[in-house]
């Protein structure tokens, strides 16, 4: 996926992620969301909620899937960055200033993401519950390290699988950049 522009109506969700370490960067979970996947979603959704009404099922609290719908995207803290990452960093300063756990992203201010934004992961999960999902996963290489995201409430998976963009998430919109003419 290129993670910068996302494919023409289809809402990209930035969702924000916890982990359990003290050393590793903002991360965010990173989804395109069209109808179809919404639908399914809503499915696994539905089907947890009346497994979980059958007599002695009311225990039940959620379902996991191996899932790896999420490309999983991490902030960088080094001062070596390049000018293109530049513009990565106050992209991030942005959704992060959206104040919101998760926002809509329809325009990136920059081509595409270095690899080394990319947070490596593993063991995927969609966590299904009757009021959204959200997702869980293991760092490669992190020595113990998960991360959890954000929950997309049911009633925006709703939304969605209806083709409609909900009226309650922000969306981060990019401040226009001056070129600098180049010497």
């Amino acid at each position: 996926m290129d993670i910068a522009q996302p494919s023409h109506n289809t809402p990209r969700l930035w969702l924000y992620c916890w982990d359990n370490t003290e050393w590793l960067e903002t991360t965010y979970a990173v989804i395109d969301i069209t109808p179809e996947w919404a639908k399914r979603v809503l499915a696994r959704v539905h089907l947890m909620a009346g497994l979980r009404a059958l007599e002695n099922r009311a225990q039940l609290y959620q379902m996991e899937y191996w899932d790896y719908t999420p490309d999983w995207v991490h902030r960088i803290s080094d001062a070596s960055l390049e000018a293109d990452d530049t513009v990565a960093e106050e992209f991030f300063d942005a959704v992060e200033n959206t104040e919101t756990l998760y926002c809509r992203v329809d325009e990136c201010p920059f081509p595409v993401i270095a690899d080394d934004y990319y947070q490596r992961v593993e063991c995927v999960t969609m966590r299904v519950q009757e009021d959204g999902v959200s997702w869980a996963c293991h760092v490669k290489h992190g020595e113990g390290a998960r991360l959890w995201t954000q929950e997309i409430p049911l009633r925006d998976l709703e939304c969605y699988a209806r083709g409609e963009i909900p009226p309650n998430i922000p969306v981060y919109t990019p401040e226009p950049r001056d070129e600098q003419p180049s010497a």
